[in-house]
């Protein structure tokens, strides 16, 4: 199953930069560091905003219960 409305998704920038690509962030717990290996930093967010509309355009996603 798609996800329902998925086109109009949005990641705002507070998201990404404040919270995702922050390795200050008390709660990120690692998703950084993450992303940074990954190649995504707070310089190219833009890039890493592209990727999850996309990943989420593209594949359906699981339910677990």
């Amino acid at each position: 199953m798609n996800v329902p409305h998925a086109r109009n998704a949005e990641v705002p920038d507070r998201k990404l930069t404040g919270y995702l690509l922050d390795h200050t962030h008390p709660q990120n717990k690692g998703k950084a560091a993450f992303y940074e290996i990954v190649g995504f930093t707070k310089v190219n967010s833009d890039q890493l905003r592209t990727a999850l509309l996309s990943h989420v355009l593209a594949n359906e996603f699981a339910k677990f219960i």
